[in-house]
């Protein structure tokens, strides 16, 4: 008997054991069960189908579909990352009670950033055995614990006052007028093609900058936009802010642009008929402290003009001649024709001056004596004179594309050509302004908008010739191509007729460059390049637009 009551003893203990064994796979079926429904659900949640999502969940209400969607646009959604956590059953004694997935959200909302947090997935079991299913329990708790019914997200988002561009001094810049506009640029609504460019967090109707500083400096000048994610009521009413985007605080750029010598140069140019562009440097640091161009719409050719120099490129030429001995008073040969390696040449309007000083073929611009001078210059000197005047140094500006362009001459009659800006020299207004300046600083420094910006400098100096070119330069106002222009005493200068394009004759650019150094204050020490294009003559057109830009300059 004793062994019967043990036996059956042992048996009840035994499937007991098997029971909880059976109740517990059970238990773990039904976990994974829930989990795997909950995966589904935020998969499709990941994926925005909400057909799916639906079809996942016990009874969703009518305005299942419309919240979801809704906050997709009013939050701007781009996209959905869920993480999944481990699923554990509300009542580990009754499947019947359900079960629950917490989960990590990361919204990638535009144009604000990304945005987590923490909800819970509640499930039921739908069906018995095996037709058992599970199914999300829907509340708009399942989209965010802080929603309740009636209550929806969404989001504000505001950029940041944009920072100002300012002039050297500190002044705010207002290109209206002034001809600055294609330098600073301007403001408006953001365009597809930036759109497509800028990236996030930028969205159609933001403001951003179109063209200019504004635009290559966009980032900095706007700052970032700041926002809020919330929880609002049926009415609009904000019921509680669940995040905040803090933003960037824009900064303001500092240019090394001066308004008064702006407007002067602006009004220089204000009767300007055809296209022309001038640019002003201070003579001792080469920064740009005026840039004017007409029209001032569309092109930039102050920085990116590609012009032949003319003769305002004989201040280079010179620099050469010089270093190879030649001096103010040495006699050189100005026929009214010069022919170099099979090529002819000859002087603007078929002047001819004879054997004269070199003092005066510069200050008069003869051609024909300084292709001569060239042809018997040693191999490179050229090319190395227009070295260190920057030529081909690469140097370059935030806004534009400064053009400076010595190619190695082919032969000897190209080098004669080049010698006088022809040929395939090319320098843009602002480079040009800089040449001027190198004289008066005995050393090439490349032209700088923005304060504090670090210039490439010249490797040589020109301190054995700066100061006699300077002299030379003097002339030409005095008694040289420039006379009569209206220019002041003590301004140097070089007039440039270059030609350009087909034709009998050929057609020509007007320049002048120059520049004044008199100590009477720094914004009076500037060096400047005019280019009037189709202008014919640069002592008859483009010097008095110098002429006019010091008369007005404080």
């Amino acid at each position: 008997m004793a062994l019967l009551v043990v036996g059956l003893l042992a048996a009840a203990v035994g499937g007991y054991a098997w029971w909880q064994r059976s109740q517990a796979r059970a238990r773990e079926r039904a976990r994974a069960a829930a989990a795997e429904a909950a995966g589904a659900y935020l998969a499709a949640w990941e994926a925005r189908d909400v057909d799916r999502m639906r079809s996942l969940s016990v009874d969703p209400p009518d305005g299942f579909d419309d919240l979801h969607r809704a906050t997709v646009e009013a939050l701007g959604v781009q996209a959905v990352e869920v993480d999944a956590g481990t699923a554990t059953l509300v009542d580990p004694g009754s499947i019947a009670a359900g079960a629950t997935v917490p989960y990590s959200a990361t919204l990638h909302l535009a144009g604000l950033g990304q945005w987590s947090y923490d909800a819970t997935v509640p499930l039921v079991p739908v069906g018995e055995g095996e037709d058992r299913r599970w199914r999300v329990d829907w509340s708009p708790a399942v989209l965010h614990p802080a929603l309740d019914d009636g209550e929806r997200l969404d989001r504000v988002r505001e950029w940041p006052s944009r920072a100002p561009i300012l002039g050297h001094d500190g002044r705010a810049l207002d290109p209206a007028g002034i001809g600055l506009e294609l330098v600073v640029g301007r403001t408006g609504e953001v365009t597809a093609e930036l759109l497509q460019r800028l990236g996030e967090p930028y969205r159609p109707g933001d403001m951003v900058g179109l063209g200019g500083l504004q635009l290559a400096f966009e980032r900095r000048l706007a700052g970032s936009p700041s926002g809020d994610v919330r929880v609002v009521d049926a009415q609009g009413q904000v019921v509680e802010v669940l995040h905040r985007f803090p933003g960037e605080q824009p900064a303001p750029l500092r240019t090394t642009l001066d308004p008064d010598a702006q407007r002067a140069a602006a009004g220089a140019l204000a009767t300007a008929s055809s296209p022309s562009a001038m640019v002003v440097v201070d003579a001792s640091t080469s920064e740009i402290r005026a840039v004017v161009n007409r029209p001032d719409s569309g092109f930039n050719r102050a920085f990116s003009g590609r012009y032949p120099p003319g003769s305002a490129f004989k201040v280079v030429t010179t620099t050469a001649v010089l270093r190879a001995g030649v001096t103010p008073e040495t006699v050189v040969s100005c026929p009214e024709r010069a022919v170099v390696h099979g090529r002819p040449f000859r002087n603007f309007e078929g002047e001819a001056f004879g054997d004269i000083p070199f003092r005066e073929a510069f200050y008069r611009s003869c051609n024909t004596a300084f292709v001569q001078l060239a042809a018997d210059l040693e191999d490179g000197a050229l090319d190395a004179a227009a070295a260190d005047y920057g030529f081909d140094s690469g140097w370059s500006l935030p806004v534009g594309e400064p053009v400076a362009r010595f190619p190695e001459p082919r032969d000897l009659a190209e080098r004669a050509a080049a010698a006088i800006g022809q040929a395939r020299v090319e320098a843009s207004p602002v480079h040009l302004a800089s040449v001027a300046a190198a004289v008066g600083q005995g050393r090439w420094r490349s032209p700088t908008l923005l304060a504090d910006a670090d210039p490439t400098v010249a490797p040589d100096g020109l301190d054995l010739v700066a100061d006699t070119i300077a002299a030379l330069m003097r002339e030409v106002p005095r008694r040289g191509t420039a006379e009569g222009a209206g220019l002041p005493e003590g301004v140097a200068g070089k007039t440039g007729t270059a030609e350009y394009g087909t034709g009998a004759p050929l057609p020509t650019h007007a320049l002048f460059i120059g520049f004044r150094s008199d100590g009477a204050g720094p914004q009076r020490d500037v060096a400047f390049a005019v280019v009037v294009e189709g202008g014919s003559s640069g002592g008859a057109v483009a010097a008095p637009v110098a002429a006019r830009f010091l008369a007005a300059l404080p």
